[in-house]
């Protein structure tokens, strides 16, 4: 159903590091914005490492702003893409966001309803393309429905009333310990410390070796061989390491099991990536499981009480986390005539592939 709040949309490509803070006092008085991924943090450091520039658009009611967005666009032969808090620039929107959203203190409905009316006025729009959304309640008479991908992602409670590891499998506990014996066994007691300032660097270069040797080899590749990513990370790391960005090197003896790198926001605290050393094809050697583990009771010990994987599913994940939520990869295209023999096309092409794949 249409809102019947009137939100006023204002869009800009001219805008300073100093426009985005102002927005986020304007929009936030008070500290109630609870999404790190839309943090003033995230996106100014974000806007600051893309190479495009994408379009400011800014929500007023009663002319109060009351939230903004950042939509990049992509032309085809079809008509623009937009894409919600990205560029549309695969090397910039490599830096991965979750939680993706309008950025909004209130009216957050009306102002997705306003984004995708403002979207739908421009000549070519053709698609609307939002990752890793909070909901998927993106319907309007303006646009229809492509795709709307489900993301299960995982997350565990950490608070100090329930020991680490009560709610995990039999053979979860029984994996991690194996595999604690195996390690220190082989190469010494484990051990690990949360890097400072003065080791970022060297931290982002051994992770990227790791990180790139797991992953470099794969469709997606890995975010370290883009550097706009790495400056990204650089960025973040600097200017909130222990406070907002934290990660903790894992050792065993003289041997390096692996980095988990994170943020924390509230009392939650978010998993981003790992990059762990898999330099014994042993079947007890599982260093993930145990670094989590470790570092569930350390974060529980500093007051956090919700440890979440986000986005993905993984088999460490459903075995570490006890409780599962849902992300929703949007994509919809403009309700105009022309539009619906492109659809029924696709359609078509989409089944008969599946189709053949069957036999």
């Amino acid at each position: 159903m249409q809102s019947q709040v009137k939100i006023d949309v204002q869009s800009t490509l001219s805008y300073t590091d100093a426009d985005i803070q102002q927005l986020y006092a304007d929009t936030f008085p008070t500290p109630a914005l609870d999404n790190f991924f839309l943090s003033e943090h995230w996106i100014r450091n974000w806007l600051a490492c893309a190479k495009l520039t994408p379009k400011l658009l800014t929500f007023r009611y009663n002319n109060d702003i009351v939230g903004f967005v950042f939509i990049g666009k992509r032309s085809s032969i079809l008509g623009d893409h937009y894409y919600l808090n990205q560029t549309g620039n695969e090397k910039d929107d490599q830096i991965w966001i979750e939680y993706n959203d309008v950025i909004c203190a209130s009216h957050h409905q009306e102002c997705r309803l306003a984004l995708l009316e403002y979207i739908a006025s421009q000549p070519r729009s053709y698609q609307f393309i939002g990752i890793n959304q909070t909901t998927d309640n993106w319907l309007s008479p303006k646009w229809l429905e492509w795709s709307t991908q489900t993301m299960h992602s995982y997350k565990t409670n950490i608070d100090s009333t329930t020991p680490i590891g009560s709610h995990f499998s039999k053979n979860t506990k029984s994996q991690i310990s194996r595999s604690v014996r195996f390690i220190e066994q082989e190469y010494g007691e484990i051990s690990y410390a949360w890097i400072t300032h003065s080791e970022i660097e060297g931290t982002l270069e051994q992770m990227a070796k790791l990180h790139i040797k797991q992953w470099g080899g794969h469709s997606f590749g890995s975010g370290f061989s883009n550097k706009r990513f790495v400056d990204f990370h650089r960025n973040i790391m600097t200017q909130g390491i222990g406070q907002t960005a934290h990660v903790a090197k894992y050792t065993a003896g003289d041997q390096l099991l692996g980095y988990l790198y994170y943020f924390t926001f509230g009392t939650t605290v978010y998993f981003y990536l790992s990059a762990i050393n898999y330099a014994n094809h042993n079947n007890k050697y599982k260093p993930g499981l145990v670094m989590h583990k470790l570092a569930m009771e350390d974060f529980m010990h500093q007051g956090f009480s919700s440890y979440d994987f986000l986005a993905g599913k993984a088999r460490y994940k459903t075995s570490l986390s006890n409780q599962e939520y849902l992300l929703y990869n949007v994509k919809i295209y403009s309700n105009k005539w022309y539009y619906a023999p492109i659809m029924v096309a696709v359609r078509v092409k989409r089944y008969l592939m599946a189709k053949a794949l069957r036999k």
